[in-house]
């Protein structure tokens, strides 16, 4: 094994993260729209008034985050997963075999939410049952939206520790779309009037 094929687990280890990064603003406009009781009731108006987007927008928002995170979480030998780019690192020898076992240990503790997510992707968008109840699925994958959030953030700790080992440039979450949205709703509040 080369050079180049470390470059490689390095590439893949970036698009791990930019992974990550996508898994959460898809998950942050979900949850700020359809989750969030409060952002919610405020827009619910503007909503309603744009119900066609906002349906389609809702779907298209969770099945995006739950296909990234599930991802990250697969355990397949030709995934781009967080366990393969771990076991690649470990091949080459490049991090300590106590990083690498750290690093799997809080893997490991995301087990049981990333489980979640796969019963969520299996019952929602794999497998598709005729209703369409997430808060039953939710509770049949036995994992609520705030877990997932914090699962998310768990999940760029590990791989902000892997690029620091690698001397990479760390990964921030990206904000701003949560924002945009945010000021799409005040700019349609000013032009339409918001809410009666």
């Amino acid at each position: 094994m080369g050079d180049t094929d470390l470059e490689v687990t390095d590439c893949r280890l970036f698009e791990l993260s930019q992974m990550v990064v996508r898994a959460k603003v898809h998950f942050d406009l979900w949850s700020l729209l359809y989750v969030q009781s409060e952002e919610r009731r405020k827009n619910l108006h503007d909503m309603q008034v744009h119900s066609q987007f906002f349906v389609f927008d809702m779907h298209a928002h969770f099945v995006s985050w739950v296909l990234h995170t599930y991802i990250i979480f697969d355990k397949g030998k030709r995934t781009l997963s967080l366990e393969r780019v771990l076991h690649r690192y470990e091949r080459f020898s490049v991090i300590p075999s106590k990083e690498i076992d750290s690093l799997r240990l809080e893997l490991d503790r995301l087990g049981e939410v990333a489980e979640g997510v796969k019963c969520l992707r299996n019952s929602v968008v794999a497998h598709r049952n005729i209703d369409c109840d997430y808060k039953k699925y939710f509770a049949q994958a036995k994992v609520k939206p705030d877990q997932v959030g914090k699962l998310l953030s768990d999940v760029l700790l590990i791989v902000n520790r892997l690029q620091g080992l690698r001397n990479l440039k760390t990964t921030r979450f990206n904000v701003l779309p949560r924002q945009h949205l945010s000021d799409l709703f005040d700019r349609l509040k000013s032009t339409y009037g918001g809410s009666p």
